[in-house]
């Protein structure tokens, strides 16, 4: 809200499935809610720890938040004031365990001014976490993108810089080894050139 962004992306891994909480949920939901006060959207996906037939509090989340399916689909964001469009592609993970390349349902539509991808999976060679959704960054270039959003692994990692895929990381240490700052990424977009902002 002060940043006055466009949108927010949310790579999976919201909540976890086995330390479900009530609390938590009416929390987030609320904050979804601030956000729509202020027309900012939200893309969300659900990954391995928050996947979509687990065992959640039935809480809807208001209009402003875009939820992703299992199948990978495009959600396009248009903005206002200069009417530039972004096309944001993802999935969700529908149970706790996929070990498929879904990197390779990943297909570029030529409609927009920009495109995102937003994956929950493991970067090939990685072995802190379970090989999910795994891909590499040859996969990543591939598709011709302009960002990737990564989600599950919970170092903070820069994996690509042109263009920029970019694990933010957990927001929380996990256990005693998930040290060090956690936070978030701040992009803008103009043109070709993409600024990363990590705040802690």
């Amino acid at each position: 809200i002060q940043e006055r962004i466009d949108f927010v992306i949310f790579a999976g891994d919201i909540y976890d499935n086995e330390e479900r909480n009530l609390k938590a949920q009416l929390k987030f939901k609320a904050e979804m809610e601030r956000l729509e006060n202020y027309s900012i959207p939200v893309y969300l996906i659900h990954g391995n720890h928050d996947y979509m037939n687990g065992n959640y509090f039935d809480i809807s989340l208001p209009a402003n938040v875009h939820l992703y399916g299992r199948e990978v689909e495009v959600k396009q964001f248009i903005k206002e004031n200069d009417a530039t469009t972004v096309n944001l592609y993802g999935f969700s993970y529908d149970k706790r365990h996929i070990h498929d390349r879904v990197i390779q349902e990943y297909k570029k539509a030529d409609d927009a001014d920009y495109h995102i991808g937003i994956l929950h999976g493991n970067l090939d060679g990685e072995s802190a976490h379970g090989n999910y959704a795994p891909f590499t960054r040859s996969e990543l270039l591939s598709k011709q993108f302009d960002y990737w959003a990564l989600g599950h692994i919970h170092k903070r990692m820069e994996i690509l810089q042109e263009p920029p895929a970019i694990y933010p990381g957990c927001l929380q240490g996990r256990n005693k080894k998930e040290t060090g700052e956690k936070g978030f990424y701040l992009v803008s977009m103009s043109g070709s050139d993409t600024s990363l902002e990590f705040v802690p």
